[in-house]
């Protein structure tokens, strides 16, 4: 296992992991696209995103984001 920044061309393998484990968080039924997760993470405001990669699948996320009060 590894762990990365995400990059574009993690897009599609974290929608699988997305739509495979949205059912766990409380999620809704909308599948998510590679552009879906792409535009979502240019736009989350996060100042880092990690993934956790076994092969080419993602197994983990992490969005660091700053607390505003």
């Amino acid at each position: 296992m590894k762990i990365v920044d995400y990059e574009k061309k993690y897009a599609k393998a974290t929608a699988k992991m997305w739509n495979e484990s949205r059912e766990n968080f409380g999620g809704d039924d909308k599948v998510e696209s590679a552009e879906d997760r792409d535009k979502d993470e240019r736009n989350s405001g996060n100042l880092s995103t990690m993934l956790a990669l076994q092969e080419d699948k993602v197994v983990g996320y992490c969005g660091l984001a700053e607390f505003k009060t």
